[in-house]
C-alpha cells in the first residue's frame, strides 16, 4: 500500500504510523542498516511518519533493519505496509 493508505488504515483502527526515532531510537537520520531494533521481526517493508522531503517517507525492512525511502505522494506506489502503534 502506498503511504497514505497505511496512514489512514491506521487511523482507521485508532493507532498511527509511528516516527522512525519511536521504532528506531538509536537512528542516525541516513538509509542504510540502521534498525537493530526490527532486525529479525517480520517479513517486507514497512512505512513510518517520518518525511523525506516533500514526496517521500522513510520505511524499514523487517528481515534485516534496513532503512529506506520511498515515494508517499500517493502517484507512485510502493508495496509497503502498515505499522501502526
Amino acid at each position: 500500500m502506498n503511504w497514505w493508505s497505511a496512514a489512514s488504515w491506521c487511523k482507521s483502527n485508532s493507532m498511527r504510523l509511528p516516527k522512525m526515532y519511536e521504532i528506531c531510537p538509536d537512528w542516525d537520520g541516513n538509509t542504510g542498516r540502521k534498525c537493530p531494533e526490527l532486525d529479525s521481526t517480520g517479513d517486507g517493508l514497512v512505512w513510518t511518519a517520518t518525511a523525506s522531503g516533500s514526496e517521500h517517507a522513510f520505511a524499514v525492512r523487517l528481515s534485516n533493519g534496513y532503512i529506506s525511502v520511498g515515494y508517499n505522494d500517493g502517484i507512485r506506489h510502493n508495496t509497503y505496509s502498515a505499522f501502526c502503534r
